[in-house]
């Protein structure tokens, strides 16, 4: 499971978490985890992490979003990173400047501007506040190539494909999962990474006195490839108190 670390710099960086969350909330993406929580909040850093599954699409759109807020705000600088190290440089290994590798590149890859930003060897060895310093007040803007790639990239992602999948939920779910879109990400990685353990005590709970006889609805709930995918496909043995066996009920089981 990825998990992808942002974090915003300057004196602005709890403004541009609100300008992050309302570029969120206008999208409509779905996220196919959920969204992002915030790890540390200052008077000049924000720390937040997000949790992707795999979907490498969740991550570039993430990256559109604070190129769109870094825009917005020019005295904040971002970065982003996931558990392979620094996202920009592993992705756009192909446009990077030459000499610059994993051992020398940290505190050198920024956001500023809506663009990218790369601090060139030249510039001695950065501390992270130093280099955040250097950042604020010049700009290193990487090659056009570069930035074209990348934004190539995010469009892609942010063109999401949606399944209408068909579904039996309980009034209350169905109405629920409708208003509460960034959670439907939540639920599904939730069954999709449950342990036996957490099955089995799912399906002791699920008494739920018949849960879908209780005032069922069939309705269309849209959801990505990657989500349907994984529900459809993963081994589940639905309880005998889930009365209908349609595929419809099937899938809303799993929910």
């Amino acid at each position: 499971m990825d998990t992808v670390q942002f974090n915003f710099y300057g004196k602005s960086a709890g403004k541009a978490l609100e300008a992050l969350e309302e570029y969120r909330e206008s999208s409509l993406y779905l996220w196919n985890c959920e969204p992002w929580s915030v790890e540390y909040s200052g008077d000049e850093r924000v720390s937040c992490s997000i949790r992707i599954g795999e979907s490498l699409d969740d991550e570039w759109f993430l990256l559109g979003l604070l190129l769109k807020v870094t825009a917005k705000l020019p005295e904040v600088v971002a970065t982003i990173f996931d558990e392979d190290g620094d996202f920009i440089l592993i992705e756009a290994a192909d446009f990077i400047p030459s000499g610059i590798e994993p051992s020398n590149s940290q505190n050198r890859v920024f956001l500023k501007g809506g663009q990218i930003h790369i601090i060139p060897l030249e510039v001695s060895t950065l501390s992270l506040q130093k280099a955040i310093e250097t950042i604020s007040i010049r700009d290193f803007p990487a090659s056009k190539d570069l930035q074209r790639m990348i934004a190539a990239k995010v469009e892609s992602a942010s063109m999401q494909p949606l399944v209408a999948a068909s579904v039996c939920l309980p009034s209350k779910v169905s109405r629920f999962l409708s208003v509460n879109r960034d959670l439907r990400g939540s639920v599904l990685d939730r069954f999709v990474t449950r342990t036996p353990e957490q099955s089995n005590k799912a399906l002791s709970f699920a008494s739920l006195k018949g849960c879908f006889s209780d005032d069922p609805v069939s309705s269309k709930l849209p959801l990505t490839r990657l989500q349907y995918s994984q529900l459809v496909f993963q081994p589940f043995a639905k309880p005998k108190r889930f009365i209908a066996s349609e595929s419809v009920c099937d899938i809303g089981a799993r929910l």
